[in-house]
């Protein structure tokens, strides 16, 4: 048969098929057949008879059965009207749909008469009997019944907030069921709205003795009056036994439910823009999303949280923290805030190290309440876990570093200025005299730069500032008797058992350079390092002759400076501001002994400042910082487009807010900030430092 032939038979078959289609009655419903709508729906109550109305609509003109069903408790059990009470159990309903009209005799039926709690269903069911569609009715009352009453309400005392639980009991004469909603009001009147019930709205059983039935229900009170704060809030309930409604008024309560806040969700300290929460500006207008890669064990996570504007004190005890993944055994979904240690303001968890958390990413929520029960937004925090393998630890064995203070690549001393003045100098070539002594003894703090010459003052004031250059250092990297950022990094002042070190004291030996200091970059400290080579370590040579004459120097050395003031052990007072038993409070104290131990204290503290700055800077270069580009590959060294990155981000450097202690720059005024406010590694620095997070290859 030829393709035109088999076209002509299919088109010549339609015909027969319409007129198939049109024969015989309605269709039987089929599984997938598309539900019929149920319509007005009515129950009309006559003394001791409802008359039951609806009517179905149906485009496929289907075959379908309905059955009629009542509940006496408010919808939780229900049974079909029987035969007794209704002629046709099933409704047989065949098009063209006519309204079905029913009279139902509900003395057969129900329990008990009067009753208010009574609801009609009608159920549409295809001719397999299974049910497609229904539809309730309102509450209904049969015969006469008596309002429900409230026999006590019980309202927590004090400001409320959050989840607001309100108990009580209530009695209905006629041992109905009882629905209870309720309203509420910021201002104590009208308007009212509608309360969101936790658990609502209530059905109340009768108690089935005749005594009071209790109740609870719980208002989100959070939900509804979000960050509000006022005096004047009331509620009301509303009780219902389907026929008649009993309400109930509150006092005055006093509403607070200002949502406590999560301020920062991070690893150690890290803000937000530099922990991966947020992207950082790239070049021209595109924002740059990165993430945070952590060891599997030994990091930190830390939550900080406060009460908002004017809430309430936080309960640290409701803290909720998740994990998307699995977690030491705990299934995703498991509250893993037992795992942190909690204090008024926040929370840490410091990971194990004998644990690992799985690898691969990882998103973490939190959620805080506080005493009202008001409950915090959602924070989230997603994070990349790592091996934290040796090979990716910066001190995956300890570095010693020796501070040495002996080197000798310089000739350093004082020329004529040309106007009856000094000024330093520092020639290249070693002179036997080590270069600290030598730039100690520019700003007065050596009376002589004769290294074998006896004087007891000058060895013990050299000795304090190589201490306090130490100590200084240590500060710096957080070796405190309260914490230790890296326990496996030590400084010393002796050449025994070290394996690391950093030479103090000399100039650059790039002619016309203003570096203050300079050391070998060791990506993820893969090596000990050696920086005590000329071109290396802390150039002091370099500060002394940077500053000379600046008014920040002068205020601190200008009394010892020699040619200008008095160099320590040349003055009279010296052996006695210098002796281990000299107490500056001392009110026998002369003023002229006071006022000489300021001004060796006081260029004593500058120097040491500056020199432990620069040294912890160039240490820094060494360990690792600041590695280019953005985590988990860098550190943010160099990227000059992020709008927290300053002027003085250059390649291994970064700038970020406060005065940061791997800025490309460094001053002696800053050095001397004090506190807080004065030099520091920045957050994600300190991170790297103390392993909280580790830089992938």
């Amino acid at each position: 048969m030829t393709l035109l032939k088999r076209l002509f038979l299919f088109a010549a078959s339609l015909p027969l098929l319409a007129v198939l289609a049109g024969c015989g009655g309605g269709k039987k419903a089929s599984a997938d057949a598309t539900p019929p709508l149920i319509e007005l729906f009515t129950v009309q109550v006559e003394g001791e008879e409802a008359a039951v109305d609806f009517t179905i609509v149906d485009p496929t003109e289907s075959e379908w059965t309905a059955t009629i069903h009542f509940s006496e408790d408010l919808g939780q059990h229900w049974s079909p009207l029987s035969s007794a009470s209704l002629l046709d159990a099933e409704i047989l309903l065949s098009p063209p749909f006519q309204p079905v009209k029913r009279i139902w005799n509900c003395r057969n039926d129900l329990s008990s008469i009067p009753q208010a709690d009574v609801i009609l269903e009608v159920r549409i069911k295809d001719m397999n009997g299974e049910v497609v569609n229904s539809l309730q009715s309102d509450t209904i009352s049969i015969g006469e019944s008596e309002a429900p009453v409230y026999t006590s309400v019980e309202v927590p005392a004090g400001p409320l907030g959050g989840l607001v639980n309100i108990t009580g009991s209530v009695l209905d004469p006629d041992q109905d069921h009882l629905t209870l909603t309720m309203e509420w009001s910021a201002t104590g009147g009208a308007p009212w709205s509608p309360a969101t019930l936790i658990n609502g709205p209530v059905v109340i059983p009768p108690s089935g003795d005749g005594k009071p039935a209790n109740f609870e229900i719980i208002w989100d009170a959070q939900s509804d009056t979000p960050g509000t704060i006022t005096p004047f809030a009331k509620f009301r309930l509303l009780l219902s036994d389907g026929g008649a409604t009993s309400n109930w008024l509150s006092s005055y309560l006093a509403l607070n439910t200002i949502r406590p806040v999560i301020d920062h969700f991070t690893i150690g300290d890290i803000p937000s823009y530099m922990n991966g929460h947020e992207p950082y500006q790239g070049g021209g207008s595109s924002l740059i999303p990165f993430m945070l890669t952590i060891p599997s064990a030994g990091s930190l996570i830390r939550l900080d949280w406060s009460s908002g504007n004017g809430g309430a004190a936080i309960d640290p005890q409701s803290l909720i923290l998740l994990a998307d993944v699995p977690v030491f055994g705990n299934a995703p979904g498991v509250n893993l805030a037992s795992m942190m240690t909690l204090g008024e303001t926040g929370a840490e968890w410091l990971i194990p190290s004998d644990q690992n958390l799985p690898t691969g990413d990882l998103q973490l929520t939190a959620t805080i309440q506080d005493i009202r029960g008001n409950i915090s937004e959602i924070a989230e925090y997603s994070i990349h876990v790592g091996s934290g393998s040796n090979s990716v630890r910066p001190f995956d064995i300890e570095d010693r570093w020796f501070i040495d203070f002996s080197r000798d690549h310089f000739e350093i001393g004082f020329l004529d200025d040309g106007s009856g003045g000094i000024v330093p100098f520092a020639q290249n070539g070693g002179d036997g005299i080590p270069d600290h002594l030598q730039d100690l003894y520019t700003v007065g703090l050596q009376s002589s730069m004769d290294p074998g010459a006896a004087n007891p003052l000058d060895d013990h004031v050299r000795g304090l500032v190589e201490n306090q250059v130490i100590e200084r250092i240590r500060i710096l990297f957080e070796k405190t008797e309260l914490s230790d950022l890296q326990p496996k990094i030590s400084f010393q002042g002796t050449a025994f058992n070290y394996n690391s070190a950093l030479g103090i004291g000399g100039d650059d030996i790039t002619v016309g350079s203003f570096a203050l200091g300079r050391a070998t970059f060791d990506a993820r400290n893969q090596h000990y390092d050696d920086e005590r080579v000329s071109g290396r370590g802390v150039f002091s040579s370099n500060m002394v002759q940077y500053y000379w004459g600046s008014g920040t120097f002068i205020s601190r050395f200008g009394a010892l400076i020699p040619g200008y003031g008095t160099p320590v052990g040349t003055h009279p007072e010296d052996t006695v501001v210098l002796s281990p038993g000299f107490d500056r409070t001392n009110p026998s104290n002369s003023a002229s002994a006071n006022a000489r131990f300021d001004d060796i204290w006081s260029a004593i503290d500058a120097w040491s400042r500056l020199i432990s700055v620069v040294a912890t800077h160039e240490i820094g270069h060494a360990i690792g910082l600041c590695t280019n580009g953005h985590p988990p590959l860098g550190l943010f060294g160099g990227v000059t487009s992020a709008d927290f990155t300053g002027y003085f981000t250059t390649p291994y450097h970064v700038d970020t807010p406060g005065n940061n202690i791997m800025s490309s720059a460094l001053g002696l005024t800053s050095a001397l900030v004090e506190g807080p406010a004065g030099y520091r590694f920045n957050e994600l620095n300190q991170a790297y430092i103390a392993e909280w997070i580790v830089l992938e290859n």
